[in-house]
């Protein structure tokens, strides 16, 4: 948090630079295929206005923490808002999507209170427990990745469909963990853990899986370029990195290397392009409508009904373990959802209206499901967090490739593209238990 305010600081130091907080993109603008500014909603004051712009950088996170009833994206059982919107608005602005797939599940604590122990690796090593007893995985840290392992998810989530569960992690009688960390703050964190009594050393913890993070988004090449001209993306946003396999830590690599690249690249594009393409007012205009749409006094959807409709079928056809018919059914359910979004009522005022916010930010999670779940239907094999059980092994015959999303005018098109293979053949085991 000292690193964010004192980034701040120096921002609203720069006499060049105009900081906008509490604002709400809603949607880019294009105009001959390029992307040259956005429609905000100034949270403040309800204020609906357009930027031009010569380069756009998108670092909105992650899309995988309301799509699912559990995620670790909710620390404490607080929403961190990672809907997936720099995705649907990178798709709808005609940009390609990758690998959307790709969303790894991680074993969580059940119950809010219990979230504060995700923070301490030694307590994910295990042992896992059943319900009877018997120990399910106690050599974690044999799998590629450790406990971020999608092996691992997969077998505990197994292991629960055969009627073993819940699962849990017991501890009790195991050695304690060595109390030099290699973060400061974890020290504080244990204490807290003891007041709380819900130290892992004295109590077992019944876990249950959720949604970690989606290693598929918008498409970038090297230079954090997308595919469409004036646009460019870094972090969790981002597909091309991670590919099937996210390994432990690499989140904020990928976050500090392509941020750099995406500023330097953005800014040397505004400079080959000195001139603003304009925003075109008829898409402004659109936009507004719409997203006033919601203020309808005769809408009577609740937002909070639909939400969970959509968790609920994400984790029922899309979840760790898929098959065709599945997806099928939870397709047609997602496009059920959507249809439903223009009837949400939300308050109408438009001052720090945060159910109108929410309103805005589901329909493009919807589009997210939608994106996911067609990518997911797409590949017809299993590999890495994408697990199908009509397709159950890897084929590298036909699809070592990547799936590619992109929205041609009304239709949804999903597409191979053929993975670069540069130095790690895909015919070795890393680790692979």
């Amino acid at each position: 948090m000292d690193a964010l305010k004192k980034a701040r600081r120096i921002l609203k130091s720069r006499p060049n630079v105009t900081l906008l907080e509490d604002m709400l993109v809603t949607r880019l603008s294009t105009k001959d295929g390029c992307v040259c500014g956005a429609t905000v909603l100034d949270l403040r004051t309800g204020q609906f206005f357009a930027i031009s712009a010569k380069a756009t950088v998108l670092a909105t996170g992650g899309m995988s923490g309301e799509l699912y009833p559990y995620s670790s994206n909710n620390p404490f059982g607080i929403s961190t808002d990672a809907v997936g919107a720099g995705h649907a608005l990178a798709c709808q602005a005609g940009a390609e999507l990758v690998d959307m797939e790709m969303v790894q599940f991680v074993p969580l604590p059940s119950g809010n209170r219990f979230l504060n122990l995700r923070y301490f690796p030694e307590f994910w090593v295990g042992p896992y427990m059943n319900a009877r007893g018997e120990i399910v995985e106690d050599e974690v840290m044999g799998y590629p990745g450790n406990f971020y392992s999608y092996q691992l998810a997969q077998k505990l989530y197994l292991e629960i469909e055969k009627g073993n569960g819940p699962i849990y992690i017991d501890r009790r009688g195991q050695p304690p963990p060595n109390q030099e960390p290699s973060i400061q703050c974890w020290a504080a964190r244990r204490k807290l853990i003891k007041r709380l009594d819900i130290d892992p050393q004295q109590h077992k913890i019944e876990i249950v899986i959720g949604s970690h993070f989606s290693a598929g988004g918008v498409s970038i090449n090297a230079r954090a370029e997308t595919t469409i001209p004036g646009l460019f993306a870094a972090g969790e946003v981002t597909g091309n990195i991670n590919g099937a396999l996210r390994l432990a830590g690499i989140s904020f690599t990928q976050m500090i290397v392509f941020g750099i690249e995406a500023g330097k690249q953005a800014a040397l594009f505004a400079l080959e392009h000195p001139k603003t393409t304009g925003l075109p007012e008829e898409q402004a205009k659109r936009e507004q409508n719409r997203i006033a749409s919601f203020l309808k006094p005769e809408n009577r959807v609740r937002l909070v009904d639909l939400r969970r409709q959509l968790q609920q079928t994400m984790e029922k056809h899309f979840f760790i373990v898929r098959t065709r018919l599945d997806m099928i059914a939870g397709m047609e359910k997602i496009e059920s959802i959507m249809e439903q979004i223009p009837r949400i009522t939300v308050p109408a005022c438009k001052r720090f209206n945060l159910e109108w916010v929410r309103a805005i930010e589901f329909e493009l999670l919807v589009q997210v499901a939608k994106i996911t779940a067609a990518s997911a239907l797409a590949r017809e094999e299993s590999r890495g967090f994408h697990k199908r059980t009509d397709f159950p092994d890897e084929d590298n015959g036909r699809w070592l490739v990547h799936t590619v999303a992109r929205q041609n005018e009304a239709k949804l098109e999903i597409r191979p593209r053929p993975v670069t293979i540069t130095r790690l053949s895909p015919g070795v085991s890393y680790g692979a238990r």
